[in-house]
């Protein structure tokens, strides 16, 4: 039996036929991923991160911690849901029962993993893991690590479940999420599990950032 595929939260969305389980993704990820990854036109990023509340063992050959600001708690912008604008609910969200999770580069590839996460008030969602090497210099892995230790703004897009809960948010309408008061046409995300998180060029949220806590961080 085919199992459901996992929603990406990305740029570029397309639409799912209504028989399918909805996905949104960059577009052309099996082509151009690494061509991409080599010249990213990335822009600034409006969301700094605090400190790490978990212990990372320092940089070794082949892994590089790295920290993830996966998901704010304001809008994405996406023409696919209500109003083209849409909110997540961290207070609906759970995650995958796994040890660890997989992180993946603009949704094509894994290149490491996460194991610990934190959601600040008012702020959104840190994700804290490692980026894996394998395999010679050519490595996907290292080759995003050295982008970021370079100081290139990569952001950040979360993979959930295919069937999380919509509320759907009509023109003239107030909500509430995340502590703040949204009005329609949006959508709110009110249930959804987390699964994984992909590095990219550019998220549906702007405000993501992805960048290295370990020695590479501090020699650029």
């Amino acid at each position: 039996m085919n199992q459901p595929r996992p929603f990406r939260f990305a740029t570029a969305p397309t639409r799912a036929r209504s028989t399918s389980p909805f996905r949104l993704s960059c577009a052309g990820l099996g082509t151009i991923a690494k061509q991409r990854l080599r010249d990213p036109k990335t822009g600034p990023s409006a969301v700094a991160f605090t400190r790490n509340p978990r212990h990372f063992v320092a940089t070794s050959q082949d892994q590089e911690p790295v920290r993830i600001f996966a998901r704010s708690t304001g809008p994405a912008y996406n023409d696919c849901y209500l109003g083209g604008t849409v909110y997540h609910d961290f207070g609906g969200m759970t995650l995958a029962r796994k040890a660890n999770h997989v992180i993946e580069w603009i949704h094509s590839e894994s290149i490491g993993y996460f194991d610990s996460h934190k959601i600040a008030d008012g702020v959104g969602l840190w994700l804290y893991g490692m980026l894996v090497f394998s395999g010679g210099k050519d490595n996907l892995a290292r080759q995003v690590a050295t982008q970021l230790s370079k100081g290139v703004p990569l952001e950040a897009s979360i993979v959930t479940d295919s069937k999380p809960l919509i509320d759907e948010i009509q023109r003239g309408r107030l909500a509430s999420v995340n502590g703040l008061r949204v009005a329609g046409p949006c959508a709110i995300v009110r249930k959804w599990t987390l699964r994984g998180v992909a590095i990219c060029p550019y998220g549906a949220d702007a405000a993501t950032r992805s960048e290295l806590v370990g020695d590479s961080a501090q020699s650029r």
